[in-house]
């Protein structure tokens, strides 16, 4: 009986579209790396809240390390379909305009 169960609620997720697809995952990761690079430790970055758009642009929030070896904190970040990266800190308002047209 619980095999039923399981299966049935398996079938369910995957019929809801709880699931990525491998497409998203590999878009995903590749979107992420312009993020990295981006870091001093790139070994150390930390990712949540991570949201791929209709717009195919990466949306979410990051953590790393900073110069002293801590973890500086969480802050947001957007990767745009073309892999451009922004984060809070990039001079021009580039983030803010990012953020606003993809992910607000």
């Amino acid at each position: 009986m619980l095999k039923i169960s399981l299966a049935a609620m398996v079938a369910v997720l995957v019929s809801s579209g709880c699931t990525g697809s491998s497409e998203d995952a590999a878009t995903t990761e590749k979107l992420r790396q312009s993020v990295v690079s981006k870091l001093r430790d790139p070994s150390s970055v930390q990712f949540r809240d991570e949201k791929l758009t209709k717009s195919r642009a990466l949306c979410g929030e990051m953590n790393g390390k900073n110069a002293a070896g801590t973890y500086a904190g969480f802050t947001r970040f957007v990767v745009e379909p073309d892999g451009t990266a922004h984060m809070p800190t990039d001079s021009g308002g580039r983030f803010e305009t990012a953020w606003a047209k993809h992910c607000a």
